[in-house]
């Protein structure tokens, strides 16, 4: 790679945006999984005695169905944000953006599992319940909205964080301004020697504003 990559912005910074987009999708979407897994299972049994309260049950495998759309906003959200490479072979995506793009996905994807989780466990046992008793129902209804809170959470600080982050600007880098062609060939030989190291210096991150 031609140039030098300022430290603010290294080569390896966009794999930690990536791996946000992408830890925020696949926890995300683990939790949903279990949780319609796991309250499908209650419901599907029930449904063996009471096939009349199915679609009345079916509200824990719609709220965890909800924790994949969380997951699926943050990654979009961060997919978008990763800068590609410049022409000249550097990169104006910092690592003050990776790290943040990183904890959004984290935030969202963990909590989006930890949702799941908990909806799963109380959706199964909850269709059960209901079944047998019609009183327990907003219980576990109210139940079930508290334990979607926790993705919700998730969703709203990866939101935050991605927001954080900037994209840094880009200048050209050298070292001195270029001399004057005064002074005959010594001095038309160190403008000449100036746009030699002006061209080794490709644009570069410059640093964040903040």
């Amino acid at each position: 790679m031609p140039g030098t990559i300022d430290a603010l912005c290294p080569a390896t910074a966009p794999f930690f945006g990536f791996m946000g987009a992408a830890v925020a999708l696949i926890f995300a979407n683990l939790g949903a999984a279990y949780g319609t897994a796991k309250s499908g299972v209650g419901v599907s049994s029930m449904g063996v005695m009471k096939p009349d309260l199915i679609m009345k049950s079916i509200i824990p495998v719609v709220m965890a169905g909800v924790l994949g759309i969380y997951g699926l906003i943050i990654a979009v959200i961060i997919a978008n944000g990763v800068m590609p490479p410049t022409s000249e072979g550097t990169t104006k995506y910092s690592s003050f953006t990776g790290f943040a793009h990183l904890a959004a996905g984290l935030a969202c994807g963990l909590s989006g599992l930890a949702a799941g989780i908990a909806i799963g466990i109380v959706g199964d046992a909850g269709v059960r319940a209901n079944a047998q008793q019609a009183k327990l129902y907003v219980g576990m209804v109210l139940i079930l909205i508290f334990a979607e809170a926790l993705g919700l959470y998730g969703l709203i600080v990866g939101l935050i964080l991605t927001s954080k982050s900037h994209v840094a600007a880009t200048e050209l880098r050298v070292d001195a301004p270029p001399p004057p062609r005064e002074g005959g060939d010594r001095g038309a030989a160190s403008h000449e020697a100036w746009e030699a190291r002006s061209r080794e210096w490709p644009y570069v991150c410059s640093g964040l504003e903040w």
